[in-house]
């Protein structure tokens, strides 16, 4: 029963503080002094710790991947893969067997980034650039690594 009545103490001071802030007169000891309690509680209550910063950075995992070559067309030595076909160049997919979205003429230099029986995901060891030609049996851009002079 006396904690209901604290609170309808504190609500009364509270108001009566708001109502009449700068006459003094209107509120009395008692009020004032519950008033002073609330507001201490409440200064308490939100000095807690702020939350902490946090921040996030993803680890760097390399280059983006391009796409998805065919592993017999590439030769993987210690350094990475190149491409190398027989044709204009070599399909990159979104998929193992997907659709293609890119060709790689021969001799791009590739960094192979998973398997998938025999399918790569590849990342380009270069900046590629068009050639703007188009791969013939595919039709998707054909594109090189950029000369830099």
């Amino acid at each position: 029963m006396k904690n209901s009545s604290n609170a309808t103490d504190i609500c009364s001071a509270r108001c009566s503080l708001q109502r009449y802030r700068d006459d003094a007169r209107c509120i009395t000891h008692e009020q004032r002094a519950a008033f002073d309690r609330c507001m201490e509680q409440e200064l308490q209550s939100n000095k807690a710790q702020p939350p902490a910063r946090v921040t996030v950075a993803p680890q760097f995992q390399g280059p983006p991947p391009i796409g998805w070559v065919y592993g017999p067309y590439t030769i993987c030595g210690e350094l990475g893969c190149q491409v190398n076909v027989q044709a204009d160049g070599l399909n990159v997919r979104t998929a193992p067997n997907g659709y293609p979205v890119m060709s790689l003429v021969n001799g791009t230099p590739l960094i192979p980034l998973q398997k998938q029986g025999d399918w790569l995901l590849v990342a380009p060891a270069c900046d590629l650039t068009p050639t703007w030609a188009w791969s013939w049996n595919a039709g998707v851009p054909l594109n090189r690594c950029w000369v830099y002079f």
